[in-house]
């Protein structure tokens, strides 16, 4: 195990050493980086959501920011974003992704950024009498058919089913119970038609 510990420390990029009164950091040439990505819930039009190395700090993000891009930086947040270990691999053993830190940046001078739309969605114009424009009639039509009725309450098909075969009302196959019918030969016996 310790073996494992001394190979991770030894991968990882140092961060620059302590110096004695703690002046700030000088980065010359950044050995991490930061990536923006698009947020996954809507944020306000001056929130800036970027991944950042684990490393870093809210101070280093606005130098960051600041110094090499001139983005003028009002407030930076971040936070942890900590991934599962529940897949495992083909030996069974659990593996876990690693975690990594999220910034959320906040604008300052009434700037705002919109994460840009690279692969817009495009209208799919099909034929009249087209393979795929009669399967898209017929997918639209399953849609509307599979759609639960907002009548029933929550209850479904089979619910309904269940509770009428339980009343004697058809078999599993749905195919109904065969009635009685009276022989008059034999009045106070039952007989049953199994002709149907």
């Amino acid at each position: 195990m310790r073996i494992h510990r001394m190979k991770d420390w030894n991968r990882r990029d140092s961060y620059p050493i302590y110096q004695l009164g703690n002046p700030q950091l000088r980065i010359f040439r950044p050995t991490f980086g930061m990536t923006l990505v698009r947020p996954g819930k809507p944020q306000p039009p001056d929130t800036v959501q970027f991944r950042i190395s684990m490393e870093m700090t809210k101070f280093d993000v606005k130098n960051y920011l600041k110094n090499i891009y001139n983005v003028p930086v009002a407030a930076v947040r971040t936070r942890i974003q900590y991934c599962t270990n529940k897949k495992r691999n083909h030996l069974n053993q659990r593996v876990k992704r690693p975690d990594y830190k999220v910034a959320y940046v906040q604008l300052s001078q009434q700037q705002t950024f919109q994460f840009p739309d690279i692969f817009p969605e495009k209208e799919k114009q099909h034929d009249e009498g087209s393979v795929e424009a009669m399967q898209e009639k017929f997918m639209e039509d399953e849609r509307q058919r599979q759609k639960p009725d907002p009548r029933r309450g929550g209850v479904t098909e089979c619910e309904i089913t269940n509770a009428f075969v339980s009343l004697g009302g058809m078999q599993g196959d749905r195919k109904p119970f065969p009635q009685p019918i009276e022989d008059p030969n034999t009045p106070p016996l039952i007989a049953w038609d199994l002709t149907s």
